[in-house]
């Protein structure tokens, strides 16, 4: 019953040191991916209408 226990507590905390490790890894792809999509003008942006 001891082990089951210490496992029980153990997964307890897993949740809780595991989301600031996926929120480091997680967003840094994102915030790549809109610095290169924000760095080029729309196509039709020197075209007056």
């Amino acid at each position: 019953m001891e082990h089951r226990a210490h496992l029980l507590g153990a997964l307890l905390w897993l949740p809780l040191l595991a989301c600031p490790l996926m929120h480091l890894f997680m967003h840094h792809g994102h915030g790549r991916h809109q610095k290169q999509v924000g760095s080029r003008p729309p196509p039709d942006a020197g075209t007056p209408s």
